[in-house]
């Protein structure tokens, strides 16, 4: 849990692993001196792995792995493919918010009720 670029050294190592895809568990190895220090930097994040379901973690999956492609897109692609592709990412945004705004699928009200 040393720090590097202002947070701990992990979460530093934890950020530059969440664009790559497939990673749904991570181990720490540590010593008896420092194991306390990891433990009470877990707590958090124990809590929320156990608070998401199969369904929000496959989705978190498949974020992860936009994310990867849109670095990728960023370093390599021309000045018109990261327009094309911001300009995608803007429109998944917007309809991810649409499906909220929809209703669901309820049942049919009752003929004459």
């Amino acid at each position: 849990v040393l720090p590097v670029a202002g947070q701990p050294m992990i979460d530093y190592v934890l950020d530059n692993l969440a664009p790559i895809g497939g990673i749904d568990r991570i181990y720490v190895v540590t010593n008896a001196k420092f194991a306390g220090h990891f433990q009470k930097w877990s707590a958090p994040w124990a809590a929320v792995a156990d608070s998401l379901d199969h369904e929000a973690r496959s989705l978190f999956e498949v974020v992860a792995a936009v994310g990867a492609a849109t670095v990728q897109v960023g370093q390599a692609g021309s000045e018109a493919q990261i327009a094309k592709a911001h300009q995608l990412l803007s429109d998944t945004r917007k309809a991810l918010y649409r499906i909220l705004a929809e209703e669901e699928d309820g049942p049919e009200p009752e003929a004459g009720g």
